[in-house]
């Protein structure tokens, strides 16, 4: 599964954004998402030169960890458990 797929299997908008002026930099996240880590939670992203590279950056990231969405929101909160994800 690609990190596109998971997005549309959990219906979660990702995040890629283009800086000006950075070298060519991209940014890719998922909107309100924090990986957990233990009682923690921390913001997760990846830059690369082109969306693929840092699409893929964040991926590789994420793979096998817990994300939480709304995590302030005791209507909106959600956890997933992302799989092992392939590289696009």
């Amino acid at each position: 599964m690609t990190l596109l797929q998971f997005a549309d299997l959990i219906d979660k908008q990702l995040t890629i954004t283009y800086y000006a002026n950075q070298n060519g930099r991209f940014c890719c996240h998922f909107d309100s998402g924090e990986i957990k880590n233990g009682a923690l939670l921390s913001t997760e992203f990846r830059n690369g030169l082109t969306p693929e590279i840092a699409m893929n950056y964040y991926a590789e990231a994420i793979s096998g960890k817990t994300i939480v969405f709304h995590a302030m929101s005791e209507e909106r909160r959600t956890a997933y458990r992302v799989p092992t994800l392939e590289k696009m």
